[in-house]
């Protein structure tokens, strides 16, 4: 836990710096370095509060800009893991579960899902990826556990303004 705390506040620093000077995209990528720090912890057995926490904090920046959009979409590149599943990196993706309220706490009101990691967690992964959004009050577009649910666009009333959320994958891993 101290190494990730470390972590942490290095990428906190770090995506602050991005933030200031509006470079976005790049202050995003940095998850990717603090998601590996995060893996480690959490197959440690001990890090699933210091992931959460990671993450929330090194979306901190990120919320007042996200939060005064009158819709924030995300992409959620990978699915969550699913029990049984362990968090995992190249070349089979896996999010730790906890990304889903840290996002919800930045300000998104949804993420789009299809990707071609869609299916590196298989059927189950799209499942919680889906269940998990659902419980955080995160609307998602892209991957479905039903028919029916593929066949049913995401719609997000804005202001009076109905705005479908499309997500679509080229192919899949």
């Amino acid at each position: 836990p101290e190494t990730l705390r470390r972590l942490t506040h290095r990428t906190i620093r770090a995506v602050s710096d991005d933030m200031e000077r509006f470079l976005f995209n790049v202050a995003i990528s940095k998850l990717q370095v603090l998601t590996n720090g995060m893996r480690s912890a959490l197959d440690a057995g001990d890090g699933a509060r210091e992931a959460a926490s990671a993450l929330t904090q090194l979306l901190a920046p990120l919320a007042p800009v996200v939060g005064a959009a009158d819709l924030a979409l995300c992409h959620l590149e990978v699915p969550l893991v699913a029990d049984g599943q362990s968090v995992s990196g190249y070349p089979s993706f896996r999010a730790p579960r906890e990304l889903a309220p840290a996002l919800a706490a930045t300000g998104y009101d949804g993420c789009s899902t299809a990707s071609n990691h869609s299916l590196d967690g298989g059927m189950p992964g799209i499942g919680t990826t889906l269940d998990t959004f659902d419980a955080t009050g995160l609307g998602h577009a892209g991957t479905a556990r039903s028919a029916q649910e593929a066949a049913t666009p995401r719609i997000y009333d804005v202001e009076g303004a109905r705005i479908a959320h499309l997500s679509y994958a080229y192919g899949f891993n």
